[in-house]
């Protein structure tokens, strides 16, 4: 079982799509170097893009980026989503939640499904940008060791 994460997760970071119009408060603080990177840092095995992760759109820069990502031994998926404004979300991993674990230790017991994105969805102090960034961070770290448990 590979475990990676929606980018979404790091959108305080810069990395992820403006839902519903948000704007964050300061500049883009992870390119998508830097966001695979810290993806092997954190035990991660990929990445779930949207947009918002590329620097351009281009297909020399969407080689670069498959040629790092092998490198580092990643696996890349892209998100196509719903228009802006439109989010289905799920409950924080790694929170107690009985009916997240149930799903991933059902997800665990499939043969046919060999990869798990996490996704973040988390309210983060908007004026205080090294917390912000701090808090998602550390429950990203959470919930790989919360899934790790699981999946393992």
């Amino acid at each position: 079982m590979r475990l990676g994460m929606h980018t979404y997760s790091l959108y305080h970071h810069g990395v992820a799509e403006d839902w519903a119009g948000f704007q964050l408060p300061w500049p883009r603080q992870m390119d998508i170097w830097r966001l695979m990177d810290y993806m092997v840092e954190v035990g991660l095995e990929g990445l779930h893009l949207d947009d918002t992760a590329f620097d351009s759109m281009d297909t020399a820069h969407f080689s670069r980026v498959r040629d790092y990502a092998r490198a580092q031994n990643l696996y890349l998926e892209y998100n196509f989503a719903l228009p802006s404004g439109f989010k289905l979300t799920g409950a924080p991993i790694g929170e107690g939640d009985l009916d997240m674990r149930r799903a991933y230790e059902l997800i665990h017991q499939n043969p046919d499904i060999n990869r798990i994105n996490i996704e973040l969805d988390l309210q983060c102090p908007l004026d205080n940008m090294k917390k912000a960034l701090r808090i998602e961070r550390e429950a990203l770290q959470k919930s790989v060791r919360f899934c790790r448990e699981i999946i393992t």
